[in-house]
């Protein structure tokens, strides 16, 4: 059975709307991210600037990088290039870098990018949405990112696969 476009096409055109509700009710303390994290259809990971850590990643993209919850936290800034094209890397990360430099919480950056979950398995596109992390303190030494993915390469548009254009 094949997934109804029209699904596919509303969970996607309401990424934006939907990440900016969450993350309002995270930075107003009304849930937390390891709260509903795992209730979003979608990769969730929350990185440590200082460092370039994951400090949070949900079950989805746990299971899709084979890492127990506990690992994500362990993961050095080198696991970049185990899961990410190097050469799309270096772009992205001078784009987070500018995005950063705003330091605007209302705003949210997208982008697509490939991931795959070790050196021996094919690229997928994802559908990443980014924002600032919501802040408890003013400290800027512990700024931190908010990315939701979303895999598209099984998205239908117009009963057509993207791989398919």
């Amino acid at each position: 059975m094949q997934p109804n476009p029209l699904i596919s096409f509303r969970e996607t055109s309401n990424c934006q709307s939907t990440i900016f509700s969450v993350v309002n009710q995270i930075h107003n303390n009304k849930l937390s991210i390891e709260e509903i994290g795992n209730s979003i259809p979608s990769s969730i990971i929350v990185q440590g600037l200082n460092w370039l850590t994951n400090t949070y990643m949900n079950q989805t993209g746990c299971v899709y990088l084979r890492h127990s919850r506990e690992e994500p936290e362990a993961l050095d800034p080198n696991y970049y290039k185990q899961y990410f094209p190097p050469e799309e890397m270096v772009l992205l990360k001078a784009e987070l870098f500018k995005f950063v430099r705003q330091n605007d919480s209302s705003k949210i950056y997208s982008f697509f990018q490939r991931v795959r979950p070790n050196a021996d398995a094919d690229y997928k596109w994802y559908l990443t949405s980014t924002r600032l992390y919501p802040q408890i303190t003013a400290d800027q030494s512990s700024l931190k990112l908010l990315h939701i993915a979303i895999e598209v390469g099984n998205t239908y548009y117009a009963e057509t696969t993207y791989t398919q254009l």
